[in-house]
């Protein structure tokens, strides 16, 4: 059977986020896919759809998966500032890695 795009790009992730080949495959595609959406914040179809799409355009460089999948990980997990004020009850500016840093 050949693998779709997707889910090569689901078996990838999940390698690239730390599941082994054997936990992969031994679990439901169900929950393969949640895992990949809590991860990334999309499903593997819209990743495979963004690369269609890149790849369309006359770049240097073919898109790389693993380099999309990385920033759209980066993107969903990032805590930004001001989630982060209200996480560790901080005021606003600080919570910084200097002023944290600075308290030990």
């Amino acid at each position: 059977m050949v693998e779709s795009q997707s889910d090569h790009l689901l078996r990838l992730s999940l390698e690239l986020v730390g599941f082994k080949t054997s936990r992969i495959e031994r679990t439901r595609y169900k929950k393969n896919l949640s895992r990949f959406r809590r991860a990334f914040g999309v499903g593997p179809e819209t990743v495979a759809q963004i690369l269609n799409d890149l790849s369309q355009h006359e770049v240097e460089e073919e898109p790389d998966a693993v380099w999309l999948l990385i920033a759209l990980n980066w993107i969903r997990v990032y805590n930004t500032e001001e989630f982060m004020e209200g996480v560790f009850d901080l005021d606003e500016g600080g919570c910084g890695c200097l002023p944290l840093l600075a308290r030990f």
